[in-house]
């Protein structure tokens, strides 16, 4: 697995930062390679989130559901992001409580009373633990406002088409959704996806052989190879053994 990317959305950045410090240290100590960013303000979290780069790239969103945050937990899950979240609030409201059960978060941690670090450090633990344990076996697509969940195992290979448009080609039929190529390649480069061509991402697990210019998948079909032939000859090597 690829490095664990963590977002962090507080517009507190004295607490944001104080998180982020105890997120690296439990990393560090279970040997998980991890990548951080912060958000401070929701104006940039919610235009990155338009432009699909946070759904694709977060594993996980640690978040103070308040202010301008407040909306963020229902967009970030109606745009498809199947991510592990966490609150992180001073709101005891059984209102706010509810809002976490409703946008399906992993845990809802108070701050600021006498156990939260303890309570932190131990919540932050388990999803790491759950977190590479999942380790992202479906992947979701969005296209004219609806969802379809598809397991990776599943997939051939992702081709770009016309229009900001993306095919992927699976088990039992074919997906058209909006994306690029580049974000899905970014998305699942660590999940044994391989960019081989200008229009296709594949499956290393989907195919079937290969030769100096060509794939042949498990679906029959040929593909076309101009892109990394050695990173791709050395994982279906590795694969065999």
């Amino acid at each position: 697995m690829g490095k664990l990317r963590i977002v962090i959305c507080d517009e507190n950045i004295k607490e944001a930062t104080e998180y982020e410090e105890i997120c690296r240290r439990i990393c560090e100590e279970k040997g998980i390679s991890a990548l951080f960013k912060q958000y401070v303000n929701a104006d940039d979290f919610m235009a990155d989130m338009s432009e699909k780069r946070l759904v694709a790239l977060a594993d996980i969103v640690l978040i103070e559901p308040k202010d301008s945050f407040a909306p963020v937990p229902e967009a970030l899950r109606g745009k498809g992001y199947d991510g592990i979240m966490v609150f992180l609030s001073r709101s005891t409201a059984f209102e706010q409580a509810l809002y976490g059960y409703d946008t399906k978060a992993y845990n809802y941690i108070v701050k600021g009373d006498d156990e939260f670090l303890t309570r932190f450090t131990d919540v932050f633990s388990k999803v790491l633990n759950d977190s590479q344990r999942l380790n992202r076996q479906y992947v979701i697509l969005q296209c004219g406002g609806k969802n379809k969940l598809i397991a990776l195992n599943d997939i051939y290979y992702f081709e770009s088409a016309a229009g900001h448009t993306v095919i992927c080609r699976y088990k039992g039929g074919e997906y058209k959704f909006i994306s690029s190529l580049s974000a899905m390649e970014n998305r699942l480069s660590d999940q044994g996806f391989i960019r081989i061509h200008q229009s296709f991402l594949v499956q290393v697990e989907a195919i079937d052989w290969m030769t100096k210019k060509k794939l042949t998948m498990k679906n029959g079909e040929t593909l076309p190879i101009t892109r990394n032939k050695d990173t791709l000859r050395s994982a279906i090597n590795s694969r065999a053994l």
